[in-house]
C-alpha cells in the first residue's frame, strides 16, 4: 500500500482576503473556487481554504494557534525578499537552524503559522 500527502484544509474568515494573500503575497498557484472553497498549491503541497462563517470561529482571536505548516523552498533568502517586497510581515527572518535548515516564518491573515525552509 502506498501513501502520499493529499492536502491541508484551513478554515478562514474571509476567503477572498486569504486567496489574495496566498496567491499575491506568497506566490501560491491558484487552482479554482468551488462555493465557499478555494484550492491553491505551492509546489507539490495542496492547500484548501474553506470559508467558515460560524460566529464562534469568526470571533475567536486565536485561530491557527497550535498549527504550524512547513513548506520547502530552493532559496529561502530570495523567497523572504519576495514576500517582504509584497508587504508581508515576517515573524522570523531567514535563520540557520541547528538541524541544518535555513528557515523563515510568517502568519497568514487567520493566524496560521507558515514556515519556509531551505534544506542545505
Amino acid at each position: 500500500m502506498s501513501h502520499k500527502y493529499q492536502y491541508i484544509l484551513l478554515y478562514v474568515t474571509d476567503l477572498e482576503r486569504s486567496v489574495a494573500f496566498y496567491r499575491d503575497k506568497l506566490d501560491f498557484a491558484f487552482g479554482e473556487y468551488q462555493d465557499k472553497v478555494a484550492m491553491l498549491s505551492f509546489g507539490s503541497a495542496n492547500i484548501i481554504l474553506h470559508l467558515n462563517e460560524e460566529k464562534d470561529f469568526v470571533a475567536n482571536p486565536k485561530k491557527g494557534q497550535g498549527v504550524l505548516i512547513g513548506f520547502g523552498v530552493d532559496d529561502v533568502d530570495a523567497y523572504h525578499a519576495q514576500v517582504v517586497q509584497n508587504g508581508v510581515a515576517v515573524l522570523q527572518a531567514p535563520k540557520d537552524e541547528p538541524w541544518g535548515d535555513r528557515d523563515m516564518a510568517l502568519y497568514d491573515p487567520d493566524g496560521y503559522e507558515l514556515w519556509f525552509s531551505q534544506t542545505k
